[in-house]
């Protein structure tokens, strides 16, 4: 994930993301772990070799 977002809006994420796993397999939220990790637009590229983020 690019770098840029807040600190609430990853909590939100987080939340749903633990949430939507808890309900879909029946296991509780406590035991969801995630881990994000953010970089700059110079590490992707979608094909042809070209970074597509960077002008």
């Amino acid at each position: 994930m690019n770098k840029g977002r807040t600190q609430q809006s990853k909590l939100q994420l987080y939340y749903k993301i633990a949430e939507q796993i808890s309900q879909q397999l029946d296991i509780s939220i406590d035991d969801v772990a995630i881990c994000l990790i953010e970089n700059e637009p110079v590490n992707w590229s979608f094909g042809g070799g070209k970074m597509q983020f960077v002008a």
